[in-house]
């Protein structure tokens, strides 16, 4: 994944209504300052449209800069190494804070 040193990620997040992980990872950016954009695939063929990009249906899917990098664990991952703090200067997530989402 290609993150720039002073520029924010750019993040797609794919979530569905019903979905609690979805919920998890929208708490997460949010509490972390992250700005993201949620695309809902309940109905039409969003569905769809998520397997060409990620190759996989589940739901959340997180796209980092156009790079597919998983559901919300892989997320809490990034945040956790400090993958996406950098680029906006955010401190690095404790285990504890993060898991108590």
């Amino acid at each position: 994944m290609v993150l720039g040193k002073h520029s924010p990620p750019r993040i797609h997040l794919y979530t569905s209504a019903w979905c609690a992980y979805c919920k998890r990872a929208k708490a997460l950016l949010e509490r972390h300052g992250f700005d993201y954009e949620e695309i809902d695939i309940d109905g039409a063929d969003r569905c769809c449209r998520l397997q060409e990009l990620t190759g996989g249906t589940t739901v959340p899917q997180v796209i980092v800069n156009g790079t597919p990098i998983g559901g919300y664990e892989e997320l809490l991952g990034l945040v956790r190494s400090g993958a996406l703090a950098p680029q906006r200067g955010l401190p690095t997530a404790p285990t504890e804070i993060a898991d108590g989402l």
